[in-house]
């Protein structure tokens, strides 16, 4: 089943712990606009199904500026044209073992807060498959990106590791005054480019 929409927008409010949960596919199909945008505070946001949209420069998810999730976690697979999740807000943890693509595949702005991103799944972006600010990057899946993998810049400490299993398409590349710790376990695949 695929709900096809022009726009989609959700209000939550006066709920204690608020969560979303995306079952069936949602595809947003207007010439401009993101498919789903969050500018509030939640616990969870789940992504099993298909979030796909077609306008360009548009995003499958957006955590605005004034979003808060506590944990996202997406099984599922989110397409945007621009990003496939844009987070301008605040996204405690975002786990995906599923497949998450656009032109950046995850994308946090220099004003946002990702604490932890745990890939076991595919994020690819046809320029960069993460880019952004973030504390802990923790991979066993493939994160690709033409010009970067994984492309962070960050002042404070960045923990990358690097599992069994996974595989880096692009360069890595880090731009951090702090601490960088990488930890690279027994299986992981690429020979890892650090500038």
């Amino acid at each position: 089943k695929q709900l096809k929409l022009t726009s989609l927008i959700l209000v939550i409010a006066f709920c204690a712990n608020p969560q979303i949960t995306f079952a069936l596919d949602v595809n947003v199909t207007s010439d401009t606009g993101t498919t789903v945008t969050n500018s509030v505070t939640l616990g969870n946001f789940t992504n099993s199904a298909t979030i796909t949209t077609s306008g360009p420069g548009s995003d499958g998810v957006q955590n605005s500026g004034t979003g808060t999730i506590t944990t996202f976690t997406n099984s599922g697979t989110i397409i945007g044209v621009d990003d496939g999740i844009q987070n301008d807000g605040t996204i405690t943890s975002l786990i995906n073992s599923g497949r998450i693509t656009g032109t950046f595949g995850v994308f946090t702005s220099n004003t946002a807060t990702l604490t932890t991103f745990t890939n076991t799944g595919t994020t690819a972006g046809s320029t960069y498959g993460f880019f952004g600010s973030t504390t802990n990057v923790i991979n066993s899946g493939t994160i690709s990106g033409t010009i970067n993998a994984i492309r962070i810049a960050n002042s404070g400490t960045v923990n990358l590791t690097l599992n069994k299993g996974s595989v880096l398409i692009g360069d890595l590349h880090v731009n951090n005054t702090g601490t960088l710790n990488i930890t690279s376990n027994v299986g992981a695949s690429k020979s890892y480019a650090y500038t």
